[in-house]
């Protein structure tokens, strides 16, 4: 999926202490994935520790954190307006793309921004608000 939007992709890989499920460039912004494709929603201590080591590298990486069953309410708002390292993508994001609704490098900019104006990391696609 990465390799087919020029997104210089890296598989999964580990360095001390840590395992990354994989990373990926976007316009000389580094991202580190996090992905979980569990049944439940995740909170706010399954979101914790992938921030930790998104902030231990390098200032321009950002961290994508893929839950295919989304996240809960506490978990989110553990993470709005306190600048945060990570934007979150759920499965109904991922469906959108998967099914060609959404081109991946838009929705990713567009999650990136948003945050970035707003501190808010998930911006849910399905809401009419990320590019077509």
């Amino acid at each position: 999926m990465f390799g087919g939007y020029d997104l210089n992709p890296r598989g999964s890989f580990k360095i001390i202490g840590e395992q990354i499920d994989g990373a990926f460039e976007l316009e000389g912004t580094q991202f580190l994935l996090k992905a979980r494709w569990q049944k439940e929603r995740q909170g706010a201590a399954a979101l914790d520790s992938f921030p930790k080591k998104v902030e231990r590298k390098l200032e321009y990486t950002v961290g994508l954190f893929v839950s295919l069953a989304g996240f809960t309410d506490e978990g989110v708002a553990a993470f709005r307006g306190s600048r945060p390292p990570v934007i979150l993508m759920d499965g109904e994001d991922l469906a959108l793309f998967l099914q060609g609704f959404v081109d991946f490098r838009e929705l990713l900019k567009h999650k990136v921004r948003e945050a970035a104006q707003t501190g808010d990391p998930y911006l849910k696609i399905v809401d009419g608000t990320a590019p077509g």
